[in-house]
C-alpha cells in the first residue's frame, strides 16, 4: 500500500518540495499519473501519448515521445517560475489558462495554482506566498503527488538580465499556447473540428500577437 505524501500547507518553499521528490524521475512520475487518470476515466491513452506502445486503454505506454517530454519540461519550468515568482502570474494569465496545458495532471495542477493565486488576489501575487504543498496534497495518490511536486521543482536556467528573463518567459508561454492551438485544430473522435473558422482565426491572431508581447520580469 503506497504511503501518501501529505505535506504541511505551510510549506511554501520550492527547496522544501525538492527534498520530497527526485526531479530526475519527473517524466516517469508524470507518465504514471497520466496513465492512471486516463485509465480510471476510461479515456485510453493520455494526452501526447496516443499511438505509443500498444495504445490500448488500461495499458501503460512503453515510452514517452520526445515532443511530449519537451513540452512537459516547458510546462514544468513555467509552473515552477509562477510558484517561485507569483508577480508574473497576471501577465501569464492574460495568455494562458489551465486548459492550455497538455496532460490531465498538468491541467489540474495549473487549475489549482490559478485558483490559489486568484483567491489570494493582489496579496498572493505580491507577498510570494504560494501554498505549493497544499496544491500537492490535493491529489489523492502517491503517483499524482509526486508528479505535481515535480511540476514545482524544475531547474530554472541562469537568466542574468531582464531581457533574457523576458525572452525566456515569452517563449515558454508561446510554446504552450502554440501546442494548445495545435490540439484544438485536430478534429475530435467524431471527425468534428474543435474550433470554428472564426475561433481559429482569433486564436491565430492572439498567438501572433504573443510573439511580440512584453513581459516585465
Amino acid at each position: 500500500k503506497p504511503v501518501i505524501m501529505k505535506l504541511s500547507p505551510n510549506v511554501t518553499s520550492i527547496a522544501e518540495i525538492a527534498r520530497s521528490v527526485e526531479a530526475a524521475g519527473a517524466d516517469a512520475a508524470t507518465a504514471e499519473a497520466e496513465w492512471r487518470m486516463a485509465a480510471d476515466a476510461g479515456n485510453g491513452m493520455p494526452d501526447g501519448m496516443q499511438g505509443v506502445g500498444n495504445g490500448q486503454a488500461g495499458r501503460r505506454p512503453s515510452r514517452i515521445p520526445k515532443s511530449t517530454q519537451a513540452l512537459w519540461k516547458k510546462q514544468r519550468l513555467l509552473l515552477t517560475w509562477i510558484a517561485d515568482q507569483p508577480s508574473i502570474f497576471p501577465q501569464v494569465a492574460r495568455y494562458l489558462q489551465p486548459n492550455d496545458f497538455e496532460g490531465t495532471m498538468f491541467r489540474e495542477t495549473a487549475r489549482l495554482l490559478w485558483e490559489k493565486l486568484r483567491e489570494g488576489g493582489d496579496a498572493a501575487v505580491q507577498d510570494r506566498q504560494v501554498p505549493v504543498a497544499g496544491i500537492i496534497s490535493s491529489f489523492e495518490t502517491q503517483e499524482q503527488q509526486e508528479a505535481a511536486a515535480a511540476m514545482f521543482n524544475a531547474h530554472m536556467p541562469g537568466l542574468d538580465s531582464a531581457a533574457d528573463r523576458e525572452k525566456t518567459l515569452r517563449e515558454l508561454v508561446y510554446s504552450i499556447r502554440e501546442a494548445s492551438l495545435a490540439r484544438k485544430t485536430r478534429a475530435d473522435g467524431a471527425g468534428t473540428p474543435v474550433l470554428t473558422m472564426q475561433e481559429l482565426l482569433q486564436e491565430k491572431q492572439q498567438l501572433q500577437a504573443l510573439r511580440t508581447a512584453r513581459f516585465i520580469v
